[in-house]
């Protein structure tokens, strides 16, 4: 098999800029590298300027990212349509929701190869509602003949499988998108006190924010001088989102300290001792996670699908119970009585698990790899 790229012209697309900046960059580099040029559809955001200067075309598409209007879809739908009819890619890859349900319907018109990019499975399938049943209609209607579907973790692979989305052939699973492992270099762990734990993560009661605060509750009555810093965004209107009062009586009864938002959450976890996100959420693999393997700090996450392949029980960080308060307070306490040494090499352990396994170069090749088979099949470029 060879790798069939050069020349060929690549469409990406996603609901953000931001998003393929942040998380698809070495993906992107790498094709571009391969000889392929991409273009990149998206509405525009500050980022998109970062896009373009990697040497991709940017292209600009209005859409609303969360709404539910039938009517905006479809014109969404005709959007795309016109596009892919205008560009002419030899290939599609979509990422997040409406870009791979409308993208790929609109790929279909046109005989354009689709390869859709699933990290998560988010609010759609977390519970058995009308949401669920409305995304399942729609992902079976628009998956019916995409060339590909590219999952973070098993298990959700498993939900599109069972739920007849997609024949298990049309499938890949990934180690996550993987983390750029030369932006988030190892860091030495921060002086022995006091312990710091960081969450980082929208402030959603799925992302186990509330979980956190209480074992910090806990905590701080046998180690006071623990701190806890939340870093995140507020989503008061998303349906699992805490309110801003709850967050300011954790802040005042000395909980947690929160940091707010930050586009750049390195320094934040270089300060950090261990990271902990108890999350209960749909997540395909968080990337806070794998940042904070690269950067040489032991975690502290759910035994629940997306999470548990972030680490290694017991040498990379520590696995807890979901929605369980107190198993996360044992897990945390752990990390407060640690001796330095043992913090130190549970914390180079998680860096060579990222170096290993994590590496976004690995990911990168797997792209080329699968877009490798297709073009073999199709014309020569």
């Amino acid at each position: 098999m060879t790798n069939n790229l050069y020349g060929r012209h690549v469409l990406i697309t996603a609901n953000t800029s931001w998003c393929l900046a942040h998380f698809r960059g070495t993906v992107i580099d790498t094709l571009l590298a391969q000889g392929c040029r991409v273009t990149i559809l998206t509405p525009h955001d500050v980022h998109s300027d970062d896009l373009s200067a990697r040497g991709c075309e940017f292209i600009h598409i209005e859409m609303d990212r969360n709404g539910l209007s039938p009517i905006r879809d479809y014109l969404l739908m005709r959007r795309f349509k016109a596009q892919f009819k205008k560009s002419k890619p030899d290939v599609i890859i979509g990422y997040t929701i409406k870009n791979n349900i409308y993208g790929a319907i609109a790929a279909r018109a046109f005989g354009i190869p689709f390869i859709a990019v699933i990290p998560g499975l988010g609010n759609a399938f977390a519970a058995d509602n009308w949401l669920q049943k409305l995304a399942t209609v729609l992902y079976r209607f628009a998956f019916r003949d995409i060339h590909m579907a590219l999952f973070s973790n098993v298990e959700n692979q498993q939900v599109f499988i069972d739920k007849g989305l997609l024949n298990a052939d049309r499938t890949h699973v990934l180690d996550g998108e993987g983390v750029n492992i030369t932006t988030f270099a190892q860091h030495p762990i921060p002086a022995p006190t006091p312990r710091v734990f960081l969450f980082c993560a929208r402030l959603l009661h799925s992302k186990g924010i509330g979980e956190f605060a209480a074992a910090a509750r806990v905590i701080h009555k046998r180690h006071p001088d623990t701190e806890f810093h939340v870093l995140g965004k507020l989503a008061e209107t998303h349906p699992e989102g805490i309110s801003r009062s709850e967050l300011d009586t954790w802040i005042a009864q000395g909980d947690v300290k929160f940091l707010g938002e930050t586009n750049d959450v390195r320094p934040f976890i270089a300060s950090a001792h261990c990271v902990v996100l108890p999350s209960y959420y749909q997540e395909g693999m968080p990337r806070i996670l794998l940042d904070s393997n690269a950067t040489g700090r032991l975690i502290i996450t759910t035994d629940t699908p997306g999470c548990r392949e972030t680490l290694v029980d017991g040498e990379t960080g520590f696995l807890c119970d979901a929605k369980n308060v107190k198993n996360l307070t044992d897990c945390m306490l752990r990390v407060v009585e640690m001796p330095a040494d043992e913090l130190a090499a549970m914390g180079q352990n998680a860096r060579k698990l990222a170096e290993n396994r994590f590496d976004d170069t690995i990911t990168a090749q797997v792209y080329i790899g699968l877009l490798g088979k297709l073009f073999d099949k199709m014309n020569p470029a």
